[in-house]
């Protein structure tokens, strides 16, 4: 799939964060006026390591709750065919690369940004063909052992991996997943704190997880767990975008017996 461009408009820049931050501390510890200048200065060895924290929680926090924006799709290609025959046998697909339930090979893999799927779809390689509307099987106390055949129809996560009964027939897979977003860093000749935040208007919950995490640094821990109960708050407004957009829809949910039901 192509890669999304770079965002230009309505993100926040990581610079525009910490002077929000500073601000919300000198607002609660009143303490910190005097010196409100050299509180999460870029300079800081510490700084950069608090701001990837708070960015983690804020990540984790709208990954957990199924934020659209980190919601990713991708197509892999070309899923060799299952080595044994066994229907015990099983075949793999990680960040590493993917198992034909004999050898290992460094593709086709997970995309970098992969967290844990979502949904998955199959179907066979080089047909030019649809993926079928219904998603496979996911199981949650081990795979089934069927005899192997042209489809696969199950699929469980664990070990960091998607493990599947394999194919005889080699396939492509469609991954619905969670994406995570890397830590911030230095990039070329642009450093950290110039970076753009690659959230829509996220400096709200951002800054006061930021504010949670300089808090907690100094043993201030109720101040800190005060600062995070606002900044789960505010993330919800994130969420509530998603909402809004999806009450537009009418959404019919497919009973969980039903997924999966065409490959029984």
């Amino acid at each position: 799939m192509p890669v999304i461009p770079p965002p230009t408009t309505n993100f926040d820049s990581l610079t525009s964060i910490l002077n929000a931050t500073k601000v919300r501390l000198n607002e609660e510890v009143p303490s910190l006026m005097a010196v409100s200048g050299k509180i999460l200065e870029n300079g800081q060895y510490f700084t950069l390591q608090s701001v990837n924290t708070a960015w983690r929680k804020l990540v984790e926090h709208l990954v957990t709750v199924g934020y659209s924006a980190l919601t990713s799709e991708c197509i892999i290609p070309s899923f060799p065919i299952v080595a044994s025959t066994d229907p015990a046998s099983q075949c793999w697909l990680s960040l590493a690369g993917c198992s034909d339930s004999l050898s290992y090979y460094q593709t086709p893999a997970l995309p970098s940004d992969f967290t844990h799927p979502l949904a998955i779809w199959e179907r066979w390689s080089n047909q030019n063909a649809s993926f079928p509307g219904q998603p496979m099987e996911k199981i949650l106390d081990g795979l089934p052992t069927p005899q192997k055949t042209g489809w696969m129809g199950y699929w469980e996560w664990r070990n960091e991996a998607i493990y599947l009964p394999g194919s005889l027939v080699v396939e492509d897979l469609r991954i619905r997943y969670a994406r995570n977003i890397q830590d911030f860093a230095d990039s070329g000749a642009t450093q950290w704190f110039a970076s753009t935040v690659p959230l829509i208007r996220c400096s709200d919950p951002f800054s006061l997880f930021l504010c949670a995490e300089f808090a907690s640094s100094r043993g201030q821990e109720a101040l800190a767990q005060r600062f995070e109960d606002r900044a789960i708050t505010a993330a919800c407004k994130l969420t509530n975008r998603d909402v809004r957009a999806d009450e537009r829809v009418d959404i019919r949910r497919r009973s969980a017996w039903s997924q999966g039901s065409e490959y029984l």
